[in-house]
């Protein structure tokens, strides 16, 4: 073989070896790319709203209901309810079909409750007839008060949701596979299933008959926490979780660079 033909091989193999690293490169800094795009979703600052709620509806001071003792408590004043809300920007996606609040709660008399000591836990949808919430009582006469509603599907008049709620305990509830499930100190105490699609969450709800006592709150979705309350301030911590089209692109990115180092030739044996 001539010493020509030789060059124009080895130049050959360089140049595909070239074309290979720069496929891989490229990848990789797409890889990067995307990695940051995900990791630069810059987590918005959310402040729960408290309102005192009766005749109407009044926005409470956060720094007397969050006094940095670890617990959220409304002042103990004659109250119809109060609410805990918390608006989600349509920048946080909570799949109401598959979403998870947990809160520990308690609204004893001694602190301002009022009989039946109610307790709302769960989220408004972003359109109508989307919510996923339960409402649980304490006395078995307000055992009609208590129910849940998850899309267009709702019961009430549980006894299950009856429950002892002037103490400490963790409330929770959960859409999955068109099942709602309904937590007591981590024990399902109800369930039913829903027929429409829920929807996504718009804003999250806790609501107590009088005042009442939040420690923490948990939501979750997909599986995934977005976002934890130590309740400790009105600022909640959300955890940026990247869109789903971000895990698409990461993993077609993950496909290039497989493919491109699958296609690196092998060296030419030069004599």
């Amino acid at each position: 073989m001539s010493s020509q033909v030789k060059s124009s091989q080895v130049k050959s193999s360089q140049v595909k070896s070239s074309q290979v690293k720069s496929k891989i490169l490229a990848a990789v800094l797409g890889l990067g790319l995307i990695s940051s795009a995900a990791q630069a979703q810059v987590a918005p600052t959310l402040d729960w709203q408290v309102y005192a709620a009766g005749a109407g509806r009044t926005l409470l001071d956060p720094n007397v209901v969050f006094s940095g003792n670890g617990v959220a408590h409304a002042p103990t004043a004659p109250l119809g309810y109060t609410d805990y809300e918390l608006p989600l920007p349509s920048s946080i996606h909570i799949d109401a079909n598959a979403f998870l609040m947990e809160a520990r709660i308690k609204n004893p008399a001694a602190e301002g409750g009022a009989p039946a000591y109610d307790v709302y836990v769960g989220g408004w949808g972003r359109t109508p007839e989307t919510n996923a919430i339960v409402a649980m009582m304490d006395g078995a006469w307000a055992a009609g008060y208590a129910g849940a509603q998850a899309g267009t599907t709702s019961f009430s008049g549980a006894s299950t949701l009856v429950q002892d709620l002037q103490n400490w305990h963790t409330f929770g509830v959960q859409t999955q596979n068109g099942t709602m499930s309904i937590f007591y100190d981590g024990a399902t105490i109800a369930s039913f299933a829903y027929q429409s699609q829920v929807g996504e969450i718009g804003q999250l709800h806790i609501g107590l008959k009088g005042t009442g006592t939040i420690d923490w709150v948990n939501v979750s979705s997909n599986g995934n926490l977005v976002l934890q309350s130590d309740m400790n301030s009105p600022t909640v911590t959300v955890t940026a979780v990247p869109e789903p089209e971000t895990y698409a692109m990461l993993l077609a990115g993950l496909g290039v660079l497989g493919a491109a180092s699958r296609r690196k030739p092998k060296q030419s044996a030069v004599a």
